[in-house]
């Protein structure tokens, strides 16, 4: 989903971008096996890594935490370690799953953070790899966007639920500062234009609840949601954070401008759920 909007950014800035994924790529390749990732980066001849690839279902990391860690940790220390020795530069998308005290305070890098689950922790344990590199930048972040509309990601799912007005449970107490990938991906190349290092929120500038997500998604849409109920974070199997907003402030900061706010987001999302 990142990878595929942040492809079409820096191609539309006049970049040269290399696709590396396990199919439909430049380059195929499983991030589980060191020996390749290390020979792809070293003859790439690339000025800055990306990582946006990660292990994100929260039930298979559960189900397997060895393949969350190959994958969330183990692969990006292969990374960092590459782009280090061969003087490139670094980017490690993280997450913000964290943060579980607060309620809708939005959360600083140095706040304590309470690993409740297997994706947590191997993400966690991959921002430290990232750190092998002494300059790299590590994002934590709330994504959403659309691949093709498969359902598969949580916009796809939020979109098409209100369409089909469908029955549902909005969680009124599970707190994000989400952002779509278009204004992810138009910072994150400034950032890495600037040459910012170090570990950074990027994300909306505000908090609000998945419920207040939905919602808004539902008044973009000029749909109501009749069959919706509010609920708790607290019902899904798998324990999650829920006190996710992140304090953007620095990155805004760097970047010289207010990052986008609930309104912005889904306007932009509904005008590219239309397009598909």
């Amino acid at each position: 989903m990142l990878g595929q909007a942040l492809c079409r950014g820096a191609l539309e800035a006049g970049h040269d971008v290399i696709r590396v994924a396990r199919s439909h790529a430049d380059i195929h390749l499983d991030l589980k096996e060191d020996a390749a990732l290390r020979e792809r980066i070293q003859s790439s001849g690339a000025d800055v890594l990306v990582n946006c690839a990660a292990l994100v279902n929260i039930a298979l990391c559960e189900e397997d935490p060895l393949a969350a860690w190959q994958v969330n940790a183990r692969a990006v220390g292969v990374m960092a370690e590459c782009c280090r020795d061969a003087a490139m530069g670094f980017v490690q998308i993280s997450t913000d799953h964290y943060y579980n005290s607060g309620a809708s305070r939005a959360q600083a890098v140095g706040d304590p953070i309470t690993l409740l689950n297997e994706y947590a922790r191997s993400k966690y344990a991959g921002e430290h790899q990232a750190m092998l590199h002494p300059d790299a930048l590590i994002l934590r972040c709330n994504l959403v966007g659309f691949r093709n509309r498969d359902g598969r990601t949580f916009a796809e799912w939020a979109y098409a639920a209100v369409e089909e007005d469908a029955q549902m449970t909005l969680f009124q107490d599970a707190y994000v500062s989400s952002i779509d990938v278009y204004h992810f991906s138009q910072a994150l190349l400034q950032l890495i234009q600037q040459g910012a290092t170090g570990l950074l929120n990027l994300s909306s500038s505000n908090v609000f609840s998945k419920e207040q997500f939905v919602r808004a998604v539902a008044a973009s849409l000029g749909r109501d949601l009749s069959r919706a109920v509010s609920g708790s974070v607290s019902s899904l199997a798998v324990q999650r954070p829920s006190c996710c907003g992140l304090d953007v402030r620095p990155a805004e900061n760097l970047l010289g401008y207010s990052l986008p706010t609930l309104e912005h987001i889904v306007e932009r999302l509904t005008q590219e759920w239309r397009a598909i």
